[in-house]
C-alpha cells in the first residue's frame, strides 16, 4: 500500500482509481480491524486531494471563463432565424 505522503503526488484519476479500489477492499469486509481503520485513514487522505483537484480544476475554469460570451465562441447570433410569432401571422 502506497503510503500517506505520496497522495499529493498522485493525478486525480490515479487518486480516484485508488479510492475505488480501496472501498472494494473495506466493502468486502473480510480485514482486520488495524488494516481497515487504516485504509479508511487512507481513503479520507485520497478523498481531500481529489476534492482539492477537482477545486483547482473549477476554479481554473471560473477563471478563464469569466469574462466568456457567446461571440467569443464564434457564435453568431445575427445570422439566426426570428423565433415564430404566431399573432403576426396573416390570413389569406
Amino acid at each position: 500500500m502506497e503510503t500517506s505522503a505520496d497522495v499529493t503526488t498522485l493525478s486525480f484519476e490515479e487518486a480516484f482509481r485508488s479510492l475505488q479500489n480501496l472501498v472494494e477492499r473495506l466493502e468486502k469486509g473480510n480485514l482486520p480491524l488495524d488494516e481497515s481503520v487504516a485504509l479508511f485513514e487512507r481513503g479520507t487522505q485520497l478523498v481531500r486531494h481529489c476534492t482539492a483537484l477537482l477545486d483547482k480544476a473549477e476554479l481554473k475554469i471560473r477563471t478563464l471563463t469569466q469574462d466568456f460570451t457567446p461571440q467569443d465562441a464564434g457564435a453568431n447570433f445575427a445570422d439566426e432565424p426570428e423565433p415564430y410569432d404566431a399573432t403576426s401571422f396573416d390570413e389569406a
